[in-house]
């Protein structure tokens, strides 16, 4: 009955140290995408970013960067309804 308690208090430990890890990496995935995001909306140029539908069918947003709003005259919701 001991040996079992410890081998359920090691596979908690291995499970929080894996749940630490995955924390760590969603928090840098969360930092560059911030910075991807600021560096796009950034540009001087107009910045679109578009997907295959057919390839891609789940991604919902077409990537605009301020710019490309001002040069095209288009809303998000114009974008995404062509």
């Amino acid at each position: 009955m001991h040996s079992e308690l410890e081998a359920a208090q090691q596979r908690i430990q291995a499970l929080e140290h894996q749940l630490t890890q995955q924390q760590g990496c969603i928090q840098t995935l969360r930092e560059d995408h911030a910075f991807r995001q600021a560096v796009i909306e950034r540009a001087a140029e107009g910045v679109c970013v578009c997907h295959d539908t057919l390839t891609h069918p789940f991604v919902e947003s077409t990537v605009w960067n301020h710019r490309m709003f001002e040069i095209t005259g288009y809303t998000m919701d114009e974008i995404k309804s062509r």
